[in-house]
């Protein structure tokens, strides 16, 4: 550390002597992903069309250990500078998979995530000069080191402008990325798969805390996230937030950090019936940098959601109804895909054309993936 200090704990009556010396654990540098020559003028936004919206999966042998990601640059070329890409959007989040489906949703429900944090939220990237072009992160990413990384931009620049370039590019062994652009309006739905990836760079510190774990937990009437240090370096405290939607999240409890270097635990209590859908662990440095620890979502609303889920079958025609946000799958008894669509939290759908028979129904919401066996008569 930046000192040297003494911590005193009494256990059983034993008084156990920590001292720490040293400096600091916390240290920056960079990591840098891809190092192609092709011109791919569509990544990550394409200045032809006026919305626009590309994704990659970066590996976790491409990223490494643990680490706290705090901006990513890329490289760019061919453009009239200064050329402003307005309004960008860019979300990180922890995946399993390490490749796309043939056709990615948009909003990658199809995708086992975690952590999903909006990293840069309506930032006006200027181009100027050719090169790598760095964008700060307005909310640091805790990148946990076991799993791959996903990345999602998202152009809502509105308009298109002549003199837009390319990035420097390469192309992947598998369809890690994605893209769909278009005029008018922001696209939805699925996006075109792809194995073009763009040049990219992370700096990034090591966090001024190691986590050990951090969950969230159900009971009949309370909600309760917990998450448990290792040590802590300079931290002033630990936030609690809740969302309905990702975007805005308000403050639920603020907690004081430790700075100790052995074992603490902490915890936030709520009742089930006042929680929100997300949750997110907040770290914030004595400096003022704030970084995303955890991002949880509600399964205690998700699991009261899926009770009041109800499929029918009538005259050939599925009807759903739900409390949750999900994705749907239709199988056949031969196990092959039917039908499938995102319905949004609240909506009533009828998948139709389908023959009397038995069906098999798959639900995903979040960590929730469960199926259901269906009889159309």
């Amino acid at each position: 550390m930046k000192y040297t200090a003494f911590f005193y704990k009494l256990l059983g009556g034993i008084i156990i002597l920590f001292v720490l010396l040293g400096s600091s654990r916390i240290y920056a540098a960079t990591v840098t992903i891809g190092s192609g020559t092709s011109n791919d003028y569509s990544l990550p936004a394409y200045g032809l069309y006026d919305y626009g919206v590309s994704g990659m999966i970066l590996l976790q042998s491409e990223l490494g250990a643990a680490k706290t990601l705090t901006n990513l640059s890329v490289q760019f070329g061919g453009y009239t500078t200064p050329y402003t890409f307005y309004s960008q959007d860019i979300y990180l989040a922890h995946v399993t998979e390490s490749a796309f489906d043939a056709a990615p949703a948009i909003d990658l429900s199809d995708l086992t995530i975690t952590n999903l944090t909006k990293v840069v939220n309506a930032q006006n990237v200027v181009i100027s000069p050719n090169g790598w072009i760095t964008i700060n992160f307005d909310i640091n990413f805790s990148y946990n080191g076991t799993s791959n990384l996903v990345i999602k931009w998202e152009n809502r620049d509105a308009s298109w402008t002549t003199g837009y370039g390319y990035a420097e590019s390469y192309t992947a062994a598998t369809n890690r990325g994605f893209e769909k652009h278009q005029d008018t309006s922001f696209p939805t739905g699925n996006a075109t798969v792809s194995t073009s990836m763009f040049n990219i760079k992370f700096d990034y510190t090591t966090l001024p805390v190691e986590l050990i774990s951090s969950n969230l937990y159900c009971s009949q009437n309370d909600l309760r996230v917990e998450w448990v240090t290792a040590w802590e370096n300079d931290v002033d405290y630990f936030r609690i937030e809740g969302s309905e939607d990702l975007n805005l999240f308000n403050v639920k409890e603020v907690i004081s950090g430790s700075n100790l270097d052995y074992v603490t635990e902490y915890s936030y209590l709520e009742g089930v019936n006042s929680s929100s859908s997300y949750y997110r662990i907040m770290e914030v440095d004595v400096n003022g940098t704030e970084t995303v620890l955890a991002v949880f979502q509600n399964n205690c609303k998700l699991e009261q959601g899926i009770d009041s889920i109800e499929i029918s079958c009538r005259d050939g025609t599925y009807y759903l109804s739900s409390m949750l946000k999900c994705r749907l799958e239709i199988f056949d008894v031969n196990g092959s895909l039917i039908q499938y669509k995102t319905l949004n939290k609240n909506e009533i759908h009828g998948l139709v054309g389908l023959s009397r028979g038995i069906y098999f129904v798959r639900i995903r919401s979040g960590e929730i993936d469960f199926n259901r066996k269906i009889v159309c008569y």
